[in-house]
């Protein structure tokens, strides 16, 4: 009768470490499946990241983009006749790396939360190209 009344004290005890550990069990798995969310997106650029309007988010960060922007022309029309100039002829500069390196960096120095919020749902970025053109005489 004795082991009873012990096992009935002891009931509302085992029933707030059942919860507490059922609670951190799940804070756990949250964590991890977020930590592992946002080590997917270490080599990526995140989603809804743009430079000059051209959508860049869940990309690799590799070279292509070098053409990606410099392959456009100007158009021309002048006397019936339309010219194109490629902007390779026409930029002497770009800061081309040093925005891609912006955006690729946008958002990864943030906190754990933050991160995963931008991946997420965060809003769209968009990085401006700089380029120092040479003047046609």
């Amino acid at each position: 009768m004795e082991t009873y009344r012990n096992f009935k004290a002891l009931k509302p005890r085992l029933l707030l470490i059942q919860i507490s550990l059922g609670l951190f069990g799940i804070f756990i798995g949250y964590y991890c499946k977020i930590y592992t969310e946002n080590k997917k997106w270490n080599n990526y650029f995140y989603p809804r990241v743009s430079i000059n309007n051209i959508v860049v988010g869940e990309e690799l960060l590799t070279n292509k983009y070098n053409d990606k922007f410099n392959d456009k022309s100007l158009i021309i029309s002048a006397n019936n006749k339309i010219y194109s100039i490629p902007y390779s002829k026409l930029i002497i500069d770009s800061n081309l790396d040093y925005v891609l390196s912006k955006a690729f960096d946008y958002g990864k120095n943030q906190s754990f939360f933050i991160k995963n919020n931008l991946i997420k749902s965060g809003t769209s970025k968009n990085f401006a190209i700089k380029y120092k053109i040479d003047r046609l005489t």
